[in-house]
């Protein structure tokens, strides 16, 4: 069976356990049968981090999107997320949601305003 890990923070993880390699810790999880990874993205500051491993290794894919509690992140517009979305190596717009456990509830409309974003340029890119 070929697993797929849909949802990883590879740039941000420590790879200590693994001898500082990306590449060691990718064939640890080939023995545990997991193929691939999306490495989700969480704010266009560290878009590029994403990118770069899924352009590094084959196994890796990378998403372009803003997580819905960083209220302190640059909010890109739907052109934006297109247009860094427009890469092989990106297979999906998020990180996106509505997170109402980690925020205050009164500062949820901009969250509502990112997510159909995020959903109007997922539509766009197919």
């Amino acid at each position: 069976m070929k697993i797929i890990d849909s949802h990883c923070h590879i740039d941000r993880i420590s790879l200590e356990p693994f001898g500082g390699s990306i590449k060691s810790m990718l064939e640890h999880a080939k023995e545990y049968s997991v193929k691939e990874f999306l490495c989700v993205c969480i704010d266009l500051e560290n878009f590029n981090d994403v990118l770069s491993l899924a352009e590094d290794y084959n196994e890796i894919y990378a998403s372009v999107g803003v997580h819905p509690t960083s209220q302190n992140s640059r909010d890109p517009s739907v052109n934006e997320l297109l247009k860094l979305a427009d890469n092989d190596n990106i297979i999906a717009i998020g990180e996106t949601g509505l997170d109402y456990f980690h925020i205050d509830k009164d500062n949820s409309e901009w969250q509502r305003e990112r997510f159909i974003r995020h959903i109007h340029a997922s539509n766009i890119s197919g």
